[in-house]
This record gives C-alpha cells, structure tokens and sequence, in this order.
C-alpha cells in the first residue's frame, strides 16, 4: 500500500498487479479482482495487467470468467500474442476446430506471435484431436523458436515432439544448444520445469525432460493409436486440410510480404526406434 502511495503514475498498474498477487496467496480472490479492475481502468495502455487478470481467473479454476477477460481483454490489445496465446488455451472446452479458428484468426493479428505459433503445435500434438499431424507441429514450433526464442514451452513442447519421434541424438541435441542459447525466460511449462529460480538451462531442460518422459510412458497407448490413425490417407487428409487453412489465415489468403514464410517441406517424421532420450545431450552451455 505505501508503494502503491508513492509509485509515479506510471508504474502504478504494475503496482496493483503485484498488491493483487499478495491478496491471491491471502486467498482474498475478490480483492485481487477488485485490484486489477481499477488498474485496468486506470491504465488501459498496459496489457500485462489485464494478461493477469484472465490468469487470476485461470488460477481459481474460473474458465468462463477467464475466456470473458480474455476476450474483452483483446478487444484492447489485438496486436498482443499473448492475450491470443491463452484464448487459445480457454478455447479447448469447445473443441479443437473452434481451437483452430481462433488460432487462424490470432495468426492474422499476431503472424510472428511465437506463444500463438506455439498453441497452433500443441493443437496439432494433441493425441485426441482430429488434427493430429506432427509434421505441421514441427513446422509451428519451427516458427515459434524463431519469432520468440525467449518463450521455454515452445522447446518443451519441440522435445515432446522429438521424443514421440524417436529423434536422433544430433537432433535433440541442437535444439538443446539452441534453447541454451536463446535462454528462455517465461512460458507455463517453463516455469514448472525450473523449480528453483537457481536452475541453469540445462537443469530446466533435464528436468523437462524427465517430466515429459514419464507423461510419454503414461499416455504412450493414446499416443500410439493417434501415430496410426494419423497414418491413415482419410485421416491425413482431413488433418492436412485443416493446417493449411490456418497456414493460409496467416497471410489472410494472400500473399503478403510482411508474413512469415514457411520453412522448406520437411520430410514424413522418422519412425520411432525407442521410447525417448536415456539421458542428457553432452553439448556445451
């Protein structure tokens, strides 16, 4: 309260955002939202307050009021990926396809959004969806490491990638190096994986990967089965028409020179030859 008292008008928002953080752990949900309400309202310039706003709601397990904030929010903030990111995640309720949409249309307010590119992968990596397809995940989480490097889910979830294909070592060492290199610095999974802020890279890394290694092993049946049925000519199709829909959204069917382009055609993923990684890649970081 004396910071919030004597902070410059400009740093005010930020203020309440950490004073409604305290009233969360206080377990004062209302407070907190009361907090954030007036900073909305008083600086409606500073989009992380209202990212933590719809937080707030994720937080205390309150979907329908977090997809409301999300959606007020980007009626203010557009051009933020990050609003776009976690709408995207609230949408999972009403079923991937509708998922989908509201990627395609953050693609074309947001084309080098790494978090939006990043949630396109996690549809597409997601076993029970219709749009199982990991080549288009690879191509995503592609374009997500280049427009946002500092955002960790993305070379998590490029390591869940490779450890469902079997990826060579070389392979997943890279992206290690790559990801020691760029030094994450946020992102959900990220933060779960660093669980003390003493971790170096390659400790998040490790410990991501022994996290992933065993959801793999839980959940490898419902993996194996969407790796088949994905492999099916009926089900590729399907799954191929709806990527490159959203690949299209983020040119707006045009061809726009300002868009990303999309990385060269990869090969089909390499059939898998183990169950993920023994241990750590030796690259230097």
């Amino acid at each position: 309260e004396r910071a919030l008292a004597e902070s410059p008008p400009k740093t005010r928002a930020i203020v309440m955002l950490e004073q409604s953080r305290l009233y969360e752990l206080r377990g004062d949900i209302e407070a907190a939202r009361g907090l954030l309400r007036s900073a909305r309202k008083s600086a409606r310039s500073e989009w992380k307050v209202f990212l933590e706003s719809v937080l707030l709601e994720m937080r205390s397990e309150a979907t329908s009021r977090a997809l409301r904030e999300a959606r007020r929010a980007l009626e203010v903030h557009r051009g933020t990926g990050r609003l776009w990111a976690v709408l995207i995640q609230l949408e999972q309720a009403s079923g991937v396809h509708h998922q989908l949409r509201v990627f395609q249309q953050a693609l074309l307010e947001v084309p080098k959004s790494g978090e939006v590119w990043c949630e396109g992968a996690r549809i597409c990596l997601n076993p029970f969806s219709d749009c199982f397809n990991l080549e288009a995940a690879h191509n995503f989480l592609d374009f997500a490491i280049e427009f946002t490097p500092q955002y960790g889910d993305s070379f998590i979830e490029y390591l869940r990638l490779m450890m469902l294909v079997g990826a060579p070592d070389a392979d997943v060492e890279r992206l290690w190096q790559l990801c020691i290199n760029a030094e994450p610095n946020y992102g959900t999974l990220w933060f779960h994986s660093k669980r003390t802020v003493l971790l170096t890279t390659r400790q998040v890394l490790e410990s991501a990967t022994e996290l992933l290694r065993r959801e793999l092993s839980e959940w490898r049946s419902v993996y194996d089965a969407a790796i088949a049925r994905a492999a099916r000519p009926d089900f590729r199709s399907t799954a191929l028409a709806a990527v490159t829909a959203a690949m299209l959204a983020r040119t707006g069917g045009s061809a726009d020179s300002d868009a990303p382009a999309a990385p060269a055609p990869l090969p089909p993923p390499p059939p898998r030859h183990r169950r993920g990684r023994s241990r750590a890649p030796q690259a230097g970081g």
